[in-house]
């Protein structure tokens, strides 16, 4: 070989190892940050946050307390352990006070923002809607709230005072026209919340129900016929509870008017009476007035007898309609009880 390609041959060996250098540490830098990138994301699927409940949630950093205003100098209602778990009623803080719901047992009240560790929500929960009725009347919105369960249930629509609820029973608020914000809760549940415009001429109804309990999910499978029979029961107590307002308000007003036409009746019986022994028999024409009079009042005899028939069916109709609303509401119960031993 000669010395000029000699020198070629050299240079292109040293071109030649410098390509497969070069590619190595491009290969190697390549690994490294695929490497990098990689444990990063591992690292980042471990930062798992808290359960998400379907509501907004306040964990206390440590013991806190829990008052009945925004101050701390409201009245203490309550204590938070490290680590208990509050439901928000409102992310906005009102001057440095949070407004939440204690969940081991279901009151409202507030805790200094600062106490809390505070997870929001990225799957509201579904909010629950009160069932409405009308009325036949301009009255106020009436809302009823039950428990079936075996819990007291704290009830609160917006700026009227906390009910509560006990176990199996009812309670009724009357109530402007208007939207409102409210909430139910009990000890050891997350709390469902709502909203809803309610106006004048309705009756509005619900019905509390525990499906789970805080931190567990483990719930007997209950019957869909039962489910399904249980809301076609509250469709007919609903529609039985107006039927049975609108008619107690018509038996009301035909009370009253049989009243009347029964003191009209007795005071022209009165009066017939009083002609009689007045009347001069020798006079004609007095004595066809009077006959005249007596049909007429022997016609609202007549008329008032047939008023009385009718006001009795109503009656009639109105006690055999209490009587089948006890049997669904006596169904309902039994149903409901089930659902509770399931849950």
């Amino acid at each position: 070989m000669e010395p000029a390609q000699s020198i070629n041959h050299f240079k292109l060996l040293r071109l030649t190892a410098l390509v497969v250098y070069a590619s190595l540490c491009l290969s190697i830098a390549a690994g490294t940050t695929q490497g990098t990138r990689h444990y990063r994301a591992r690292k980042q699927s471990h930062a798992v946050p808290a359960a998400d409940r379907g509501v907004d949630t306040g964990t206390a950093r440590h013991s806190a307390v829990l008052r009945a205003g925004p101050s701390a100098n409201a009245t203490v209602i309550g204590r938070l352990k490290a680590g208990a778990l509050t439901v928000l009623v409102s992310r906005v803080a009102l001057a440095g006070w949070l407004n939440v719901i204690q969940v081991s047992t279901g009151r409202q009240g507030w805790v200094e923002a600062d106490q809390l560790t505070v997870h929001y929500t990225r799957h509201p929960q579904k909010k629950f809607n009160f069932q409405d009725q009308p009325t036949g009347t301009m009255d106020p919105p009436d809302l009823e709230i039950s428990n079936s369960s075996d819990k007291t249930v704290f009830v609160h629509i917006q700026s009227f005072a906390e009910m509560a609820v006990p176990p199996h029973g009812s309670k009724s608020i009357t109530v402007p026209a208007g939207i409102y914000q409210y909430n139910a809760s009990a000890a050891e549940v997350i709390p469902d919340f709502g909203w809803g415009d309610f106006v004048d001429g309705t009756r509005y109804s619900w019905t509390f129900y525990i499906t789970t309990a805080t931190g567990s999910h483990n719930r007997t499978q209950v019957d869909p016929s039962l489910i399904a029979e249980n809301k076609q029961l509250q469709l007919e107590i609903d529609r039985r509870l107006a039927y049975e307002r609108n008619l107690k308000l018509k038996i009301d007003m035909d009370r009253s008017d049989l009243d009347q036409k029964q003191r009209q009746y007795d005071s022209d019986r009165a009066e017939v009476d009083s002609r009689r022994l007045s009347l001069d028999n020798t006079d004609q024409y007095a004595v066809d007035a009077f006959n005249q009079f007596v049909d007429q009042v022997n016609a609202e005899g007549d008329a008032l007898d047939l008023a009385r028939s009718a006001f009795n069916a109503e009656v009639d109709a109105y006690n055999a309609d209490l009587a089948a609303l006890d049997r669904a509401r006596s169904r309902q119960q039994e149903i409901e009880a089930s659902i509770n031993r399931s849950g």
